[in-house]
């Protein structure tokens, strides 16, 4: 009879730490900093839909672009053009318009 209930009480004690193992540890994360209790709170709130990017405004037909930031204007096909943040561009129909603004053209890709 000592025999059968200690038989019982290794398979609860078994059946217990299972339990501790599979059901209480996933409540805690391990990190580099020590240990934390997960939010066990499941609300059944949906989650909030995050916002459309916006999308980036077609260019106009230009021949020539320009930065915000600086005094020189680039041929479209300059790779100077692919540096230059699209919120700081300016651009422009003919070079003398470029130069009316005071830009200068490009030693590199040197639009007239």
């Amino acid at each position: 009879m000592i025999e059968q209930k200690n038989k019982i009480s290794k398979k609860w004690l078994a059946i217990g730490i299972l339990i501790a193992f599979f059901l209480i540890a996933p409540m805690f994360i391990r990190d580099n900093k020590g240990v934390y209790i997960r939010d066990t709170d499941k609300s059944t709130e949906p989650e909030p839909e995050p916002e459309p990017e916006p999308k980036p405004e077609p260019e106009p037909k230009t021949t020539y672009v320009g930065s915000k930031n600086s005094d020189v204007y680039h041929h479209t096909w300059c790779h100077y053009v692919d540096r230059i943040k699209s919120g700081n561009k300016r651009y422009f129909s003919s070079s003398q318009a470029a130069r009316a603004a005071g830009y200068r053209p490009c030693l590199v890709c040197k639009p007239p």
